[in-house]
């Protein structure tokens, strides 16, 4: 029996507030139907960083789409 391999994709927002954070999170949950695992911490300047690891391929539209501004893919 072969097992499914399963690709995860990874991209990291930023954002000016935790509430901004939050929000995104939400939105990646209840309108994008996001399966994966999200980590998120506050960096030193004051911003938040929200890494979002995805099993299910958002595309680069979508993600530009999303709150806060795209720091990094992968």
């Amino acid at each position: 029996m072969k097992s499914a391999e399963t690709t995860v994709i990874t991209f990291h927002l930023e954002f000016d507030s935790r509430g901004e954070l939050m929000e995104a999170m939400q939105t990646l949950k209840s309108q994008f139907g996001f399966a994966g695992e999200m980590y998120f911490k506050k960096n030193d300047d004051g911003t938040w960083r929200l890494t979002v690891l995805s099993e299910k391929r958002f595309k680069e539209s979508t993600i530009q789409k999303m709150p806060g501004r795209v720091v990094a893919e992968s």
